[in-house]
């Protein structure tokens, strides 16, 4: 760390005065005084042990047993995630063609799986019912008339109510 201390100054020159905190050996930390008992120094040295050597490791990724780097993308309150993990995929390709030989760049956890997942459920779920009531239709009152009229009533009810959940913003993938 680097302090500004004042200023040097006499008629011709001005001079800024700083204190340099910084420690060119690991020598020299032993030397910094941490505190003084009855009028004498205490170093750094003599109440601990002091050694060069890593920096302590709060953190590790690992994929597949090996050492990685980990990226978490989380999306802004509002937005799709479906979008948003897209526009990361297609990124991620992009930059998979920038990184050296050797590196490799995966995504590990998709959150747009399960959304796509019970979207595709949805969209099954509504044929089989949609198919389900015109044939229950025609099976219990026998008449074409009435079976072609819920067979057409049942997707314009869809058409709307899809209508006005994009017109309020709503959205299946949420």
């Amino acid at each position: 760390q680097e302090l500004p201390a004042g200023e040097l100054r006499s008629s011709s020159t001005e001079t800024v005065v700083q204190i340099k905190g910084r420690v060119p050996t690991p020598d020299a930390f032993r030397q910094i005084i941490v505190a003084r008992r009855a009028g004498q120094p205490v170093t750094l040295g003599e109440i601990a042990d002091v050694r060069d050597g890593q920096e302590e490791q709060e953190s590790l990724a690992l994929l597949d047993g090996k050492r990685a780097l980990f990226l978490s993308v989380v999306k802004a309150q509002g937005q799709n995630t479906v979008d948003t993990v897209d526009g990361l995929v297609r990124m991620t390709d992009e930059i998979r063609k920038l990184v050296p030989a050797g590196v490799q760049l995966n995504v590990v956890n998709d959150t747009a799986r399960g959304i796509r997942s019970s979207v595709k459920e949805v969209r099954s779920t509504l044929l089989e019912g949609a198919f389900l009531t015109v044939a229950i239709v025609f099976l219990f009152l026998g008449s074409w008339r009435s079976t072609v009229i819920t067979g057409l009533t049942l997707p314009i009810a869809l058409i709307g109510t899809f209508g006005v959940m994009y017109m309020c913003g709503f959205t299946l993938n949420v």
